[in-house]
């Protein structure tokens, strides 16, 4: 049995809150969930191959929780204006877009998913990725390979030991919609500032991907 390592989210229920949870999300904590177990883990984020079949959601441990939750809402919200969420097939030719600057690098091509999350709104494709925020943060070393936040620091003797500064998960979301087909370069960004404040927007957000795909339909 997999013990549970995440909270109940509450920030992301809608009014509803309906009892079960969609099938690509319960399939995509599974996955989550098999990588927490081996500690599979990069600055505190949870590692999966970019192969897996899953969302495009990149989280932490302690993040998970509330990213699964809200984007369980988000698909739901989607779906209830009739437009159908899917994981892409390698035969689409859609495409996941760069999200930031540190993408680059060999850490976040093992954190990113390799297939993009899509809703289609009528014909059109919209790509969607959930990203917890990363925040540089004051660490230090407490031995045995190890980092504790600096204000956590007790002092004890571990050695040598010293400061740094890394990027750590905040907690916070940032949803990423683009084009995946990469016709029109669109793409538009919500993220939040304090941990919870798109809980009560996927409807906002599901209206402005409507009003995108419209856009994008009349330039294809």
């Amino acid at each position: 049995m997999i013990k549970p390592f995440y909270q109940a989210a509450c920030l992301y229920r809608r009014a509803d809150d309906r009892e079960a949870e969609h099938p690509l999300v319960g399939l995509t904590r599974r996955h989550f969930e098999a990588a927490a177990v081996r500690t599979d883990v990069i600055d505190d984020y949870l590692r999966l191959s970019n192969r897996s079949y899953r969302l495009d959601v990149t989280a932490s441990r302690g993040g998970l929780a509330t990213a699964l939750a809200f984007v369980d809402n988000l698909i739901r919200a989607f779906e209830d204006r009739g437009h159908r969420v899917v994981i892409a097939g390698g035969f689409q030719k859609l495409a996941r877009i760069s999200i930031g600057g540190d993408e680059n690098s060999r850490e976040y091509f093992r954190l990113a998913a390799r297939r993009p999350t899509v809703v289609y709104v009528g014909n059109i494709p919209i790509g969607l990725a959930i990203i917890e925020i990363k925040i540089s943060k004051k660490m230090q070393y407490a031995g045995y390979g190890k980092f504790v936040p600096a204000e956590e620091w007790k002092g004890r003797h571990v050695g040598h030991t010293w400061s740094t500064v890394k990027e750590m998960p905040s907690g916070r979301i940032k949803l990423v919609a683009y084009d995946p087909s990469r016709s029109a370069g669109w793409r538009q960004e919500w993220q939040e500032s304090k941990t919870g404040q798109l809980a009560g927007r996927v409807d906002e957000i599901a209206r402005r991907v409507e009003k995108a795909a419209k856009i994008l339909a009349a330039i294809e």
